[in-house]
């Protein structure tokens, strides 16, 4: 596993199915019992195989505590204390 070179679509799906994990989580944090996280996961996990999943899972964690800590320094944007 660790010698392959995966393609470069499997590697977008699985960044993509991170974002949409760590979104829906953020997105329905207010409706209890609702977590569209774990359908995901699941359905990757199905398609893709166990050693894909994870690293969805993985990927879409560090997502969600960047979001709930309010890190935006991907996206660009300066918070008060940094300078240019």
């Amino acid at each position: 596993y660790e010698r392959t070179r995966p393609d470069a679509r499997i590697i977008a799906l699985v960044a993509t199915l991170a974002a949409f994990a760590a979104l829906g989580r953020v997105a329905f944090a207010a409706l209890p019992n609702v977590k569209p996280t774990t359908d995901i996961v699941l359905v990757s996990g199905y398609a893709l195989g166990a050693a894909w999943v994870a690293l969805v899972v993985a990927f879409s964690l560090l997502k969600i505590a960047r979001a709930w800590a309010g890190d935006h320094s991907a996206s660009g944007e300066l918070r008060a204390h940094e300078t240019l």
